[in-house]
Order: C-alpha cells, then structure tokens, then sequence
C-alpha cells in the first residue's frame, strides 16, 4: 500500500513539475496581431499578421494570411506593368506564410508560397539584420512613444515606428522588421504600397513557436526566379485558352 502511495505521489509531483515547466513557458510568451494592406491601383488588399514571441527561448515565428479581399473574388493585379497576380478562387493558396526566426542560432526559416500553394517553399538561411539608420528623437503614434527607423529591405525602403514601452521587445518584428531594439507599432515603404501597423497585444498567449518544415527547400534568390517564372507559364497558360492558341 506504501508503495502505491509512493507511485502516486510521485506522478503526481512529475505531473505538477511539468505543469510549472508549461506556466513559466506561456509567461514568457507574447502574440501580437498587426493589420497587414497592400495597395496596387487604387485596390487595398488586407491580410492578418501574427506575431508569436518566445522571449524565454528567444525564438519567434510571424503569420502571414493570404489577402483576405483574393479569397472573395479573383484579381488581375498589376504593379509597374507587370501581371502579378492572375488567379481564381479555386486556385489561390488559403495557407499562411510563415517566418521563423532563430535567434540563439541566428537562422530564418520562411515557409512561402506564390498564389498557389503547389509553389509552397521552405527558405533556410541565416538572419540578416537590416541596416537600420535610427532617429533619436522622441514622438507619439496613437498613445505610443515612438522612434523612427530606416532601412531598405528586399529592394525597398521602409520607414518603421517602433517603441520602447513594452520591455524586452528588442529584436523581434513582424515580417523581416528584426534587430530594432524595441517593438515594431507602424511601418511602410516608401512608395506607400505595403503598410503593417499593430492592432493587438496578447500577454502570456498559448501556443508553441517551432521551426516550420517542408519538402522543397531553397535559397530566397531561387524563390524569387521561380515564382517570376511560375507568373509568365501562368500567364501564357491564360492567354492561351482566352484566344485558343
């Protein structure tokens, strides 16, 4: 009888152990959502970001939504001339894309995909921080005490607000807004085409920020050819069957 209480006891101390091991985890775990636009003649295309921050683990991994406006309706997008988006709604990929960032190891994993999901690709890669050129002058955004930072990233130039109110924020951001030391409340290019800007924060949030996996692995130059070249055969696909050539 001692020994089963003995068992018993001692599942039970394994049980409460872990259970303390799972709180102090989710304590140091934040989720914050940000309104993602993007404008291409006079169209505003709206997709959800996530944001989900393990401080402990120093690890995060940023949602992206497909653009809510394509799952209703298909869109002939342009942008500087060229056809970027010729889809359907049976076509178009309703998965989110996914950046992972390991900071103890300095690597990135993104999970992308473009228009449809047969060009899912996982990208491994080692963090590149943006060359941030940061003002020191203090100014408020919507109640936030903000800075102003600069950078050009993947051919663009950004300007990002972020602030210092919320401690331990320093490094994370949502898309490839990283290395800023603090957290990330509004940013857009300068052609005003993409805009983020934050719309929640959830303190000590269930969930498990972990390396995203995949078949197709490549570099993020050979993503990029491939989804130019998967535009034109998608293109020249339509024009085919529009004119029977």
């Amino acid at each position: 009888m001692r020994q089963i209480h003995l068992l018993n006891f001692v599942m039970k101390s394994i049980v409460i152990f872990y259970f303390l091991i799972i709180c102090a985890n989710y304590n140091s775990q934040i989720k914050i959502s940000y309104d993602v636009e993007r404008h291409i003649n006079g169209k505003t295309f709206s997709a959800d970001g996530s944001l989900n921050i393990n401080q402990k683990e120093k690890k995060s991994i940023f949602y992206l939504s497909q653009y809510k406006n394509l799952l209703k309706k298909g869109y002939e997008v342009k942008e500087n001339g060229d056809t970027i988006k010729t889809i359907t709604n049976k076509s178009i990929c309703h998965d989110v894309k996914g950046y992972f960032h390991d900071f103890n190891k300095i690597k990135i994993f993104l999970l992308l995909y473009d228009v449809v999901c047969e060009s899912k690709t996982l990208i491994n890669e080692i963090i590149k921080v943006p060359n941030w050129s940061i003002e020191q002058k203090l100014n408020t955004y919507k109640g936030w005490n903000v800075y102003t930072a600069k950078a050009k990233i993947n051919g663009r130039n950004w300007t990002v607000l972020f602030t210092k109110d919320i401690k331990n924020m320093e490094n994370y951001g949502p898309w490839l807004f990283i290395g800023l030391p603090g957290l990330v409340i509004f940013a857009s290019d300068d052609k005003k085409m993409f805009t983020y800007e934050i719309k929640k924060i959830q303190k000590n949030a269930k969930f498990i920020v972990t390396q995203p996996r995949y078949s197709r692995i490549s570099t993020f130059e050979e993503f990029v050819k491939g989804a130019i070249d998967s535009n034109k055969k998608r293109m020249i696909e339509r024009i085919s069957k529009e004119y029977k050539i």
